[in-house]
């Protein structure tokens, strides 16, 4: 993605099937949100975790129908 604002508008348009994040065992003490705020959810399932050296976690989320 370009930018959050750009992730933001493709999330707000219905537009991502999976959402895939990686997790890097730092500690920063601060940061902006993954997602924006919202007033509808988005109900997500983990479908796969995998883990790499040294230490990140990648996990991927898919959107549940229904």
């Amino acid at each position: 993605m370009a930018s959050p604002a750009t992730a933001h508008a493709v999330m707000e348009r219905d537009l991502v099937d999976a959402y895939r994040i990686m997790i890097f065992p730092i500690i920063l003490g601060s940061g902006r949100r993954l997602f924006p705020e919202t007033p509808r959810k988005t109900v997500l399932r983990l479908a796969d975790t995998r883990t790499l050296d040294p230490g990140v976690v990648v996990q991927t989320y898919r959107r549940v129908s229904g």
